[in-house]
């Protein structure tokens, strides 16, 4: 069982041996809290019935968004394939949709006339920041569990017993992560994701003359990426600022943001300046 996310797959496993598991989930709350990783989770339980399984699952496939930041309709084509087809091994064919708020409209479209009528053998887990982000009538087709920030003391013993890091680094990092289980191992074992947080932290924490020249000395790396900067930043923002005055407002404009660069060949200075200053208006 995986600590800190064991009371919601108990639930689940409770639901399946009880045979009343629906067919859909939303499993929903703040970024790297564990959403994905239970959905894993139950995906190997029911396949192996081991939880904690790290091999290839043959009756389980992921979705994520594409380089562009999105999640298009031909992603929900690969999705009807797979869950219309019998499992091998295990009872379910368990589709995982991460960051599903990435969804067109078309797909999301797409994705609601499968969730109308599923087949017996599907289970369909869309993973969310906020389920308002879905269009009404889809989520309206699953039930939602939320996932929330772990109490800072269970992070730390986490981090010390199964992560096995040093008391030190343990406490130091359940109290950066703000409960979010994901980002504390992010910013333990990648040094690259560490300075691109301090990167992102330094422009949200900023008044907008100051991003304005973080921008444009980003910009002289040619290997600098705006879609990647839009992704830390979002990363930043919910990890320091969610449950702020003016938290959803600012996301919901980074995210609009994020989403037109994946349609449109914008202009990252001019894009930059005009969120800025909604961010600046909104935190």
């Amino acid at each position: 069982m995986l600590f800190g996310l064991d009371k919601n797959l108990e639930t689940l496993k409770d639901l399946a041996k009880a045979d009343s598991l629906p067919h859909g989930f939303i499993f929903y709350g703040p970024e790297m809290v564990g959403k994905f990783t239970a959905a894993k989770a139950l995906a190997s339980y029911f396949e192996k019935k081991d939880w904690d399984f790290e091999g290839v699952l043959e009756d389980a496939h992921i979705i994520q968004p594409d380089e562009e930041g999105t999640i298009g309709i031909d992603a929900v084509r690969e999705i009807k394939t797979f869950v219309y087809q019998k499992p091998n091994f295990s009872k379910y064919r368990t589709l995982i949709l991460d960051e599903a708020e990435r969804m067109t409209e078309a797909a999301e479209n797409a994705l609601l006339k499968v969730a109308e009528e599923p087949p017996e053998s599907s289970l369909i887990i869309l993973i969310v920041r906020e389920p308002e982000l879905l269009s009404a009538t889809l989520r309206s087709r699953f039930q939602k569990i939320y996932f929330g920030e772990w109490n800072e003391e269970d992070l730390e013993e986490y981090l010390k017993k199964d992560k096995k890091y040093p008391a030190s680094d343990a406490k130091k990092l359940a109290e950066l992560s703000g409960g979010k289980v994901g980002l504390a191992i992010l910013l333990k074992t990648d040094e690259e994701f560490k300075e691109r947080m301090t990167v992102a932290l330094k422009y949200l924490e900023s008044a907008p003359p100051v991003r304005s020249e973080l921008i444009k000395k980003l910009q002289e790396d040619e290997t600098w990426n705006i879609e990647r900067f839009l992704d830390d930043l979002a990363l930043a923002l919910v990890a320091k600022y969610e449950g702020s005055k003016g938290f959803a407002s600012a996301y919901h404009a980074l995210m609009e943001t994020r989403q037109n660069f994946g349609y449109y060949n914008l202009s990252p200075k001019i894009q930059m300046e005009a969120l800025s200053q909604k961010l600046e208006l909104r935190m």
